[in-house]
């Protein structure tokens, strides 16, 4: 009976690797999709997101008054 558990659990997480794997390959082509898709406007964000980060870590030395 022992045995025959082991064997139900390695079957049921072998085919949750599986479906684990296939949801990662799906999400990843939606995502790389999306990133094309909206990339002028993630540019414009990340740019705005840099130059902010740029502009906080002057103003903490003192170098923009």
């Amino acid at each position: 009976m022992a045995l025959e558990n082991i064997l139900k659990d390695a079957v049921a997480n072998a085919m949750g690797a599986t479906i684990a794997e296939e949801v990662q390959e799906i999400v990843a082509k939606e995502t790389r999709r999306a990133l094309r898709d909206h990339e002028d406007e993630l540019t414009t964000l990340v740019r705005a997101a840099v130059a902010s980060a740029i502009g906080e870590l002057l103003n903490r030395e003192g170098r923009v008054k």
